[in-house]
């Protein structure tokens, strides 16, 4: 009944189709923000997979570069052996001639030790008698192999191949002759050539390195530039730690003697009052093979600032830490070649554990030391030495290093592992009952297992502290990073003693400690875990947990 309206058909029709129109615009779009999303994904993805790549090529190249290198200090070697041989070759056959000559002239009258003129002064001397019974003079050889010994004398041509070990030494005789004892009573016959490196010319010191020339023993001398001193005074420059600018200068001169001048591509520091594991050349060898393979890896240490007896248990076990160890330690002729134009001229350690010359990488350390400490005087006056040093486990048990799986230390598999401890925890403990509950564990039912692991939290330095140090582990923060820990995570075994204490009898004169070391259980893990939202000066945020 209606007239045909075509202007009411063509509104109602356009109601009905724009809102439709709208909704598949609508979809197109977000169909197009998924298509960019996964097109990120597969960039950012390829981009990840081009950067491993990048970081194994860069690994093959660092171990081509050091076989290369390793190629070419053994054939200066196998020279060096062949001059040798031959030097000792001819000194056999002088040494022939001269018996056979003194045979000679036994066999003739008259020709003893001395040879006394005849009573007749008309009886001519045999002066080839003479010459055969007179006692040579003493005089050292000068062969290329006796040359070496001399301060600062070995080259880049007869330096051992291997990885180097550089003893620092100042004014400790006794003690220097005690840690050359335990490097010798180790060390393989070859692979770790010996260098010590002596600040100044204390006599007794000298004479200490000189009577091990022959196992044999490379000698260093750094001297000690005053205008170097005087250069240093300045608004940074602090008169009551002169030590410490001084040994920082000896590291880098030394550092340069072997790095650079000498061609080596690893080397492991040791100071001289150390004592050393059975294992202890065979755990650097294995970590020299980690670090090559594995770009966030910066070093290796046989230290562990938390290795007291009650907090360390497997001796197998090495794992990750971002805050440098020191104290027996291995770096490579990659990281020197990172540091070497901006080596700090003072407090060397802790240069080393700043977030910029870190660089969010890692260390490789032992749970149970492979180091000793001794000395309980030295430059810092003995910090920390009653109250953590001397308590320190020193591993007595071989593990042979290069024949275990170590992947596991590479890092994504290590932060695996960490998540796995975390979430196979048997209970998470708040932080505030912590310390009492950790106290209050059964003695000796610890496994080595992650069904006795316990979580706790904290979520500041301050508030960490209220569990360390109670508990007895360091609570000297290094650049905002809690030490041994690894993103944040701290891991140690708890476990009281078995046995009624005894005291831990440290020796007044340089030796093995007297520790009871087999009075404890396998202890209980524990892992003190910031919380998700919580980051530190100088620590990359967690991204464990």
């Amino acid at each position: 009944n209606h007239p045909f309206n075509h202007s009411f058909i063509h509104s109602s029709i356009h109601s009905f189709i724009q809102p439709s129109i709208q909704t598949f615009i609508h979809l197109i779009e977000l169909k197009v923000a998924e298509i960019q999303q996964t097109k990120d994904a597969t960039i950012y993805k390829l981009l990840s997979d081009l950067q491993k790549q990048l970081d194994k090529e860069t690994a093959l190249l660092k171990r081509l570069n050091s076989q290369q290198r390793i190629q070419e200090n053994l054939a200066a070697d196998v020279e060096r052996m062949q001059g040798a041989t031959k030097a000792i070759s001819n000194n056999v056959e002088q040494q022939q001639q001269q018996q056979q000559q003194q045979q000679q002239q036994q066999q003739q009258p008259h020709s003893k030790t001395r040879v006394t003129p005849s009573s007749d002064p008309a009886t001519p001397i045999d002066a080839s008698a003479v010459k055969a019974t007179a006692v040579p003079e003493s005089s050292p050889q000068t062969t290329e192999e006796n040359q070496v010994w001399d301060v600062n004398a070995i080259t880049r041509e007869a330096a051992p191949v291997g990885i180097a070990v550089l003893v620092f030494c100042y004014n400790r005789p006794e003690a220097l002759r005690t840690t050359l004892n335990q490097v010798f009573e180790y060390a393989p016959i070859s692979g770790f050539p010996v260098f010590v490196s002596q600040d100044g010319d204390h006599a007794g010191v000298t004479q200490v390195i000189r009577s091990m020339a022959s196992k044999p023993v490379f000698h260093l001398r750094f001297v000690m530039d005053d205008s170097e001193m005087r250069r240093l005074r300045g608004a940074d420059y602090k008169p009551n730690f002169r030590n410490y600018y001084r040994i920082a200068m000896h590291y880098g001169w030394a550092f340069r003697k072997v790095f650079d001048g000498l061609g080596y591509d690893k080397v492991i520091i040791l100071e001289d009052d150390m004592l050393l594991a059975p294992d202890f050349f065979d755990y650097f060898a294995a970590a020299a093979t980690l670090i090559d393979q594995d770009s966030s890896l910066y070093c290796a240490s046989a230290w562990n600032d938390n290795g007291m007896g009650h907090l360390v248990h497997d001796t197998s076990a090495l794992r990750r830490t971002d805050c440098f160890p020191g104290l027996g330690w291995m770096m490579s002729g990659a990281l020197w070649d990172e540091f070497r134009d901006k080596w700090p001229t003072g407090f060397w350690d802790d240069w080393m554990r700043l977030p910029e010359n870190r660089n969010e990488r890692s260390c490789i350390m032992p749970e149970v030391n492979r180091v000793y400490t001794f000395g309980e005087g030295g430059s810092s006056g003995g910090q920390f030495w009653n109250q953590f040093l001397k308590n320190i486990r020193l591993n007595k048990v071989k593990t042979p290093f290069r024949a275990e799986e170590l992947t596991y230390l590479l890092s994504d598999q290590y932060d695996e592992r960490v998540r796995g401890w975390i979430r196979n925890a048997t209970e998470e403990i708040p932080i505030q009952d912590a310390v009492r509950r950790i106290r209050a564990l059964p003695h000796g039912q610890g496994k080595p297992d992650s069904s006795d692991t316990y979580v706790v939290r904290y979520n500041s330095l301050k508030q960490l502290d209220t569990v360390l140090q109670p508990l007895g582990l360091m609570t000297d923060h290094k650049a905002g990073v809690p030490r041994t820990s690894y993103k944040g995570v701290i891991s140690f075994r708890f476990q009281q003693r078995n046995v009624p204490p005894s005291p831990l009898a440290v020796p007044t004169k340089p030796g093995l400690p007297a520790h009871p070391l087999d009075e404890y259980g396998y202890g209980y893990r524990i892992l003190l875990v910031p919380t998700p939202d919580h980051s530190m000066a100088g620590v990359t945020r967690n991204v464990i947990a």
